[in-house]
């Protein structure tokens, strides 16, 4: 079996601990080596099989899964006082 060359090999403009954007959480890339990235958390990560974030969207998912058995006082309640003790405020 032949794989097809990557054509980003050796033209590739993102490495490991460059910046990212949001909307690009959890895409991949190569950097010039060939070594698969992720986007996660606004850098590009050497992908290891990591799950990608970003504290907004990890925010989002929280309160939302709040809500589903909680009323949005208690969560705000909850999530306030998570974010106060794991210094994410």
């Amino acid at each position: 079996m032949t794989v097809a060359p990557n054509p980003a090999l050796g033209t590739s403009t993102v490495s490991a601990g460059t910046p990212c954007h949001g909307y690009q959480t959890g895409s991949y890339a190569y950097d010039a080596s060939g070594t698969q990235l992720i986007c996660s958390d606004y850098m590009w990560q050497v992908n290891v099989g990591q799950r990608p974030k970003t504290d907004w969207g990890d925010g989002q998912r929280e309160w939302t899964e709040c809500l589903e058995s909680n009323t949005q006082a208690e969560c705000r309640r909850r999530l306030n006082r998570w974010r106060s003790r794991s210094g994410r405020e």
